[in-house]
């Protein structure tokens, strides 16, 4: 037919198949109205027996007396103690049982974080939970997380915003959980940005050293001024990632001792004395330390390059570079931060620039607008990143099975 008349005859097919799904989504809302409620009660009955017959083979009873076993948190047994004596008057008694390496290795894990950590916790369901025997990271990425945030937005004004806006997504979801967390996290993430912004000298970029409420604070010799002390900042960066580094190897060491794996224990200690060994060499060739510590890099080479290959192969010997590599990703810190430094500052000259004082306040705003929410997303991007790839790399497996006690939940 004509291509005039075939449209038509499309968009009347369109109409049509549009009156129909309208139709059917109208008889779906009254079937949901009709039985979505007891269809809910029907699937959590449903999971309450499953769950049950999940259980069947951790019970055991005769005709006088039964047995459960399973796994409660350490903490919680004083707690389950006191509860069953109360509700059963001594006719239930809890006994700990002695747990072998092998079941220790496959036990769940519940984690027991101090408060300020808590938040923190939304990064397991990226990562996952660590096995039984491997440390928890989320403590540490509670203490460091916020540094490298606060590090890379630096800027005063920012801050305030980001804290502003987390406080208010905080309250107004505070019945999702995953929410409130990330809320909570940019709310600790705020106070370093705006310690950081108050060292730098920055307020919605320069604009509070141009009002005269701000200059960039001078320490060990340097101005903080991160346009004018790149190469400190540069400096800094990768000092922080020297150290988190060998935090993290220092906690594989931890992990290999607690697993009693000796392969793990040589190629974690092999790779700290190598990456120390190459840091000392390379700072007394550039006459940065005493040429006298290069005796001291080169023993550490010597002590630590068998040691990892025993431990890791060869394998271990080629993330060597893969480390170094890890420890010079920490430049992010410096760069990222510069480009928003420099995006700011692109905002307040065009707010000069511009003739009239409304358009140039608007094209202002709206730069910082924008500048913000990349103030919000690529550091907390950027510092996850650090975090899970390159330190956790060091120590963290995971693959471990939350803990999910036996009961009934309400909520489904």
């Amino acid at each position: 037919m004509p291509i005039d008349e075939a449209l038509a005859a499309i968009e009347q097919k369109r109409e049509a198949v549009r009156i129909e799904i309208r139709q059917i989504d109208d008889r779906l809302a009254t079937l949901s109205g009709s039985w979505r409620q007891e269809l809910l009660n029907m699937q959590r009955a449903l999971e309450e027996r499953r769950d049950e017959l999940a259980v069947v083979t951790q019970f055991a009873r005769t005709d006088y007396t039964f047995v459960a076993k399973g796994w409660i948190p350490g903490r919680s047994i004083p707690n389950t103690r006191r509860r069953l004596e109360e509700s059963f008057r001594g006719t239930v008694v809890l006994a700990e049982l002695p747990a072998t390496s092998g079941e220790m290795a496959e036990a769940p894990i519940s984690f027991a974080n101090p408060f300020w950590a808590r938040p923190f916790e939304f990064f397991a369901r990226l990562m996952g939970s660590p096995r039984y025997l491997e440390t928890d990271p989320i403590p540490f990425m509670a203490i460091s997380f916020p540094i490298f945030f606060g590090l890379i937005v630096a800027d005063i004004g920012y801050g305030i915003c980001i804290l502003a806006l987390a406080l208010f997504l905080r309250i107004r979801y505070a019945g999702r959980d995953w929410l409130r967390e990330l809320a909570t996290i940019f709310i600790i993430s705020a106070i370093p940005t705006i310690v950081f912004g108050f060292l730098f000298g920055e307020f919605f970029g320069d604009l509070g050293e141009q009002l005269g409420w701000l200059r960039p604070v001078t320490f060990a010799g340097v101005t903080w001024n991160r346009l004018e002390a790149m190469i400190p900042l540069l400096v800094v960066s990768i000092a922080i990632g020297v150290v988190h580094i060998f935090l993290g190897l220092g906690i594989g060491v931890a992990n290999a001792v607690a697993q009693k794996n000796r392969r793990h224990l040589c190629e974690k200690c092999g790779m700290i004395g190598v990456i120390l060994g190459i840091i000392l060499v390379l700072l007394t060739t550039m006459e940065i330390i005493s040429p006298s510590l290069t005796f001291v890099g080169i023993a550490m080479l010597a002590i630590g390059l068998p040691l990892l290959l025993w431990g890791g192969g060869i394998q271990g010997a080629v993330e060597i570079m893969g480390t170094m590599g890890n420890i010079m990703s920490y430049a992010r810190l410096m760069a990222i931060g510069m480009a928003s430094v420099m995006l700011a500052l692109v905002a307040n000259e065009l707010a000069g620039e511009v003739g009239s004082v409304l358009v140039g306040a608007l094209v202002a705003v709206l730069l910082h607008l924008m500048n913000l929410v990349m103030g919000m997303f690529s550091p907390f991007i950027q510092s996850t990143r650090l975090h899970l790839v390159e330190f956790n790399s060091k120590f963290f497996k995971g693959g471990g099975r939350p803990y999910r006690p036996f009961g009934y939940h309400p909520e489904g």
